[in-house]
């Protein structure tokens, strides 16, 4: 099996698996923000592009491993986060509904959005394989999206009956990754 046969199956399952979580798993208000339906056009259309570069560029062996490992890790990190969040409501991007529960195990210790890190890193890794700025350019779109619904989320939870649970989670924990020199806060979560 060659390298592009096994960096475009992993793109794609990659992609598949998020939708189907994204379709059948996400909390879905009955209105759609618009902001939603961009996010979810954009990653639609980064998706083909990507998909397109993966079958057509020449690929170097180093970059493509290293693209692959990333798909590898975005997909555990995704995996990871919604076994932890099983049974808990999550809503999709860009929702109004209020935060329900604080969630502070699992990829959730380390990090406020492993969720969004895992879908960033799913887009870097095919940047990264096909070594091309277009698909850079996907990156920086989505990452605008992602940090758009995580400051969203986050003011949902400041404005929010768990404010002060979230303002103590918040100061020891990152929003993409672990804050060094704080990782003291270790509670499972806080439910209603």
């Amino acid at each position: 099996m060659t390298m592009r046969i096994v960096l475009i199956t992993m793109a794609a399952a990659t992609f598949v698996i998020y939708w189907v979580w994204m379709r059948w798993r996400f909390f879905r208000p009955n209105h759609i923000h618009p902001r939603m339906r961009m996010l979810s056009i954009a990653a639609v259309a980064s998706g083909v592009l990507h998909t397109y570069y993966l079958a057509s560029v020449q690929l170097n062996e180093g970059f493509a491993d290293f693209g692959l490992a990333l798909y590898i890790l975005a997909l555990g990190l995704f995996v990871w986060s919604a076994i932890t969040i099983r049974g808990k409501e999550f809503a999709l991007a860009y929702s109004t509904s209020s935060p329900t529960s604080l969630v502070a195990r699992g990829p959730y210790r380390w990090m406020r959005h492993p969720f969004y890190l895992a879908y960033s890193m799913t887009w870097v890794a095919g940047a990264i394989a096909c070594r091309s700025l277009v698909l850079s350019g996907t990156v920086v779109v989505m990452l605008w999206f992602y940090i758009g619904a995580a400051k969203q989320e986050e003011g949902q939870f400041l404005t929010g009956r768990l404010r002060e649970e979230y303002l103590a989670y918040r100061a020891e924990v990152g929003i993409f990754g672990p804050k060094i020199l704080s990782c003291r806060f270790r509670r499972g979560e806080t439910q209603r």
